[in-house]
């Protein structure tokens, strides 16, 4: 039995950043969650085998709508490219909760950590009086 849930996505630009270049990100989230994701600007369908599926992924194209959103209104996307892979892990990780705990506020917005591993860096930054973040470019290490 195939299961269909449909999200409409108010804004075009969203749902473009959602979908990536030719596709990619609706793979990813494919690949990820097992289903299938018909992207046509705005309306997102997804077909799954089961209603738990089909309901992971209605609710990661609503988080992944707001988010995007968000930075398109705080213009985030024009200074640095959006990582929908990553706020799709975030999203899926099973501690997602204690993520949006880890944060820290300048005093221009708060940043929310997208990962465990930033959550972990976050806190550290916290605790100790010195903290080195050593990794590659792209790493979110700032």
């Amino acid at each position: 039995m195939t299961v269909k849930r449909t999200h409409l996505v108010q804004d075009n630009r969203v749902a473009e950043l959602i979908i990536g270049p030719v596709n990619a990100n609706i793979h990813y989230i494919e690949d990820r969650l097992g289903v299938d994701i018909k992207a046509e600007r705005p309306e997102f369908t997804i077909f799954a085998s089961s209603k738990a599926a089909a309901e992971t992924a209605l609710s990661l194209i609503g988080y992944l709508a707001e988010e995007v959103g968000n930075a398109i209104k705080q213009g985030k996307q024009d200074d640095q490219p959006l990582h929908i892979e990553g706020l799709v892990d975030f999203f899926l990780s099973s501690d997602q909760k204690e993520k949006k705990t880890a944060q820290i506020t300048t005093r221009k917005q708060t940043i929310l950590a997208r990962s465990q591993t930033q959550a972990d860096y976050l806190k550290a930054m916290e605790t100790a009086d010195l903290t080195f973040g050593i990794g590659l470019a792209g790493t979110g290490k700032t």
